[in-house]
Order: structure tokens, then sequence, then C-alpha cells
């Protein structure tokens, strides 16, 4: 599970999961990393890994898979993700690539969606909305990219990273050329996470399992922006 800021101010964290209950919720965390309840964005849990970003009004952006799982749908909330509602929801084609995971981030006035999976050998999309997440444009669709996230680097670029094999492999997108080179780091036989501190590394997790080890996970950090781990 990934924390992101969610009231820039106070720097109090959200994280936004599934439950077993069947809906996807927000949960919102006070000092200490207090629980201050748990709010529904969708009642549905189809989405394994969905995301939210924060708009710098503050507005939270949620994103799901959409209900066919080949688009996305998106919620907001302007209470600081005590209440949602639907923002709106931009479908696909049936291409056999059914989707379960969401990236999201906002970068120079854009917010900007990987749109993924967690297993099994499907494409992956790479999407752009420029009016507040309300429509999204398809900039690629490509083969790979398993057990995707995101984050933003100190100089405003998004970084994917991903299970390549049994390693993290992180890599930049543009918003012109879609996902560019990768560069390969932590040992990941399950999922992989990535994140920007506030003094600009960038660390990435990559999460393991085996008969030895329920769980465990190796982490590498980058000093240069995610060029080098």
């Amino acid at each position: 599970l990934e924390f992101r800021r969610v009231l820039f101010r106070s720097g109090n964290a959200g994280i936004i999961v599934p439950d077993s209950a069947g809906a996807t919720k927000f949960w919102r965390f006070g000092d200490q990393v207090q629980s201050l309840g748990a709010h529904t964005v969708e009642g549905s849990s189809r989405t394994t890994r969905p995301d939210f970003c924060v708009l710098p009004s503050g507005r939270i952006i949620a994103g799901l898979v959409s209900s066919t799982q080949y688009g996305i749908s998106t919620y907001y909330s302007d209470d600081h993700g005590v209440t949602f509602a639907a923002l709106g929801t931009t479908e696909f084609s049936n291409d056999g690539n059914t989707k379960d995971t969401v990236c999201l981030e906002y970068v120079d006035d854009m917010v900007v969606c990987v749109l993924g999976y967690n297993a099994g050998s499907k494409k992956a999309r790479v999407l752009v909305s420029l009016d507040g997440g309300v429509t999204f444009g398809s900039i690629q669709h490509v083969d790979g990219y398993p057990t995707p996230r995101t984050c933003v680097t100190a100089t405003g670029t998004v970084l994917l990273a991903y299970r390549s094999a049994t390693q993290v492999a992180t890599a930049p997108i543009s918003l012109s050329a879609g996902i560019g080179t990768a560069v390969s780091s932590a040992s990941c036989n399950g999922a992989a996470c990535i994140a920007t501190r506030d003094d600009g590394t960038v660390w990435v997790w990559g999460m393991n399992a085996s008969a030895a080890k329920a769980f465990d996970m190796d982490i590498d950090a980058s000093l240069d922006g995610g060029i080098t781990f």
C-alpha cells in the first residue's frame, strides 16, 4: 500500500483500497498515522489497485477501472476524502486487454494515468486528461508493464515502476512518446511500488513472496531523479 499526501498544509495522508465487503474505500490518516475513518468511493471492488491524486485546489481525484474494465472512471472529493461523487468515465475499445490497476498523477495542469494489470500478459494504456480528470485521451497502448505504479519527480517527470521478470523496472513517461527506456533495480517477483521523497530522492520497492519468507521487500533509491538506482 502506498501513502500519498492528501492535505498539502497539514501533510495528512491517505490510501485507497478495495475492501472485503466489495467496495472501494478511501482511508484518511491524521497525526501518528491515526485513522480518521474509511469513506466509500464506489460500491465495487473490481479495481485491484486503485489510485488517487490531489489537484492544487485540494480536490482529490480517485481513479478506478470502468465497469467494462477497458476504461477509467473518476470520482472527486472536495472535503478531504469524506465524500466522493462521480466525475467522469472514458471507455476504450474491447480488445481483450481488461485492466485492474490505475495509476494517477497530477503534473503541469494535467492528470496522467496508467491503466494496467496485476497478472498475466496484457497491455498497459497511458492516458492524459486536460480537464481535471473528467475525460481522458489515450497516448499509448503497449504490451507488458505488469503491476504498474507511478510517481512525479522533483523536476516534474512522471516515472513508471513495474515488475520486469524478477526485478523492478523504472521508466519515464513522455506525453509525446509514451513510456521510455527502463532501468532495472530492486528484486521483485510480486508488485512494484515507487515514490518521490520531499528531498527529491526516488525510492522503489519490490515485493517478494517465497516458501521461506511469506512476505518481504527489496528497496532501492535514486539520487538522480530515477536515471540510476
